[in-house]
């Protein structure tokens, strides 16, 4: 059996500046990362999506697969936002990305867990980095390093916390470019 992996790569027209396409795009995923790849400025999207910024162009390439087409479909909708709405003003678009107060958002996330499964769910032992809450006898173990919620025991108690995790982050996490 042979496999084989196509990549795709598709240009759209974009006249706004690096800035704001940054900003629209962190507004989407959440996690861009800056590359240099081949001595050109390239965003990582989804950790799938790289984006090359040209003159008057934007390149997205990903390896195809129906999630990276769908995360590739978003990333032009952004784009395509992002070039339509020019006239944002540059006040807006923040120089350095701000950091979320890390104590701030464990209480926020506790009263959370609380307010969703009851403060009888929290536990009274916390790591750092880690904290776990006890729903029904599962114990749900929240990184807050990575935000990653693992429980071997029940996969939609561990899909349910990662959502309300995600959510609070996004919620509370100030805009960054």
């Amino acid at each position: 059996m042979i496999t084989s992996v196509i990549t795709q790569k598709q240009s759209v027209p974009y006249l706004g500046s690096k800035q704001l396409l940054h900003h629209y795009l962190n507004q989407l995923s959440g996690d861009v990362e800056k590359l240099d790849a081949h001595g050109k400025q390239t965003l990582r999207v989804f950790k799938s999506i790289s984006i090359t910024y040209e003159a008057g162009l934007v390149i997205l390439e990903w390896v195809a697969n129906p999630v990276n087409d769908m995360y590739a479909d978003s990333c032009v909708s952004v784009i395509l936002a992002a070039d339509s709405s020019k006239a944002v003003s540059a006040k807006y678009l923040l120089s350095a990305p701000m950091k979320v107060d890390r104590m701030h958002f464990k209480e926020c996330l506790l009263e959370m867990m609380a307010d969703m499964f009851g403060s009888e769910c929290l536990s009274s032992v916390y790591k750092a980095d880690r904290t776990q809450i006890t729903v029904d006898g599962k114990t749900a173990v929240i990184d807050l390093d990575t935000l990653e919620v693992t429980c071997e025991e029940d996969e939609g108690l561990q899909q349910m916390v990662q959502t309300a995790v995600s959510k609070l982050h996004q919620s509370i996490t100030p805009l960054t470019v």
